[in-house]
């Protein structure tokens, strides 16, 4: 997360969905925006807004665990919608 992400501003992001057993489909991680090359971890408060929890069949395929979401920065924390 760069810190120039202002209060009401959105950024399209990818959840990946890829909790383990017994909360197989969870989503666990929201990479904003989903590029591994600027990562940083941290522990926010997110409302979702959507399915938060997807399970997908094909364990091999890590593609079926990620979906889009629509994140906006909120002065609390930040709000995530489901684009798919």
């Amino acid at each position: 997360m760069k810190p120039n992400w202002l209060v009401g501003k959105n950024r399209d992001c990818l959840g990946f969905h890829n909790a383990p057993d017994p909360n197989r489909g969870l989503i666990v991680t929201v990479d904003c925006p989903p590029s591994f090359d600027e990562q940083e971890t941290h522990n926010v408060t997110v409302k979702f807004w959507g399915k938060t929890v997807r399970p997908y069949s094909n364990q091999n395929d890590p593609s079926g665990a990620m979906h889009k979401w629509r994140c906006t920065r909120e002065s609390d924390g930040f709000v995530c919608k489901a684009l798919d």
